[in-house]
């Protein structure tokens, strides 16, 4: 679960820096039908954290606690 005081940053993130959020998240480089894709399956950011691995969910929280805890 993304922490409450992280998930206004993650939503935000999860919708309007879609390329980068989602493809550290994923681990991969994405294209926009990558990411159409998952959009389409995940329609918002708790959905597809919960559908993420250990690893990829500790990516997510490295990324939000760099990007705006510091």
């Amino acid at each position: 679960m993304i922490s409450t005081q992280l998930y206004d940053h993650a939503a935000a993130e999860y919708f309007c820096n879609t390329y980068e959020f989602i493809g550290m998240g994923e681990g991969k480089e994405l294209s926009a039908l990558d990411v159409c894709h998952i959009k389409t399956k995940h329609r918002n950011v708790e959905h597809w954290y919960e559908a993420l691995s250990p690893a990829m969910k500790r990516r997510v929280n490295d990324y939000l606690v760099l990007k705006y805890l510091k």
